[in-house]
């Protein structure tokens, strides 16, 4: 991580490769669905090159850091996306004119 954190990008994608599945699973467990566990993880990993220079590197382990953000991430976006299931919704009506409708115009008109 002290590699990545002054601007390594070889150093950083050593540690993506390395921490990425574990990130998604740990994701996965707090937001419920692989799909969105890809996109947390993605985002945690984004976080991390930005803030990379906050890295202290004083006896914390790397992965308690990372682990920490997918954690955080995760529940930010569970927060965010708390739709109900779309079976929930119901059936939408349609706009347009039935067929009764048009048929009773053409010949009423």
């Amino acid at each position: 991580m002290a590699n990545a954190a002054v601007g390594d990008r070889k150093a950083f994608g050593t540690l993506t490769r390395r921490h990425l599945r574990r990130s998604i699973a740990l994701a996965q467990r707090v937001v419920g669905n692989a799909a969105d566990a890809e996109e947390v993880a993605q985002d945690a990993f984004l976080q991390i090159w930005a803030n990379a220079d906050r890295w202290r590197g004083d006896g914390t382990r790397f992965t308690t850091w990372l682990y920490r953000i997918v954690v955080n991430r995760a529940i930010d976006y569970k927060r965010r996306r708390s739709f109900a299931p779309l079976d929930d919704a119901g059936e939408i009506a349609d706009p347009a004119w039935s067929a009764e409708t048009v048929i009773d115009g053409i010949f009423r008109g």
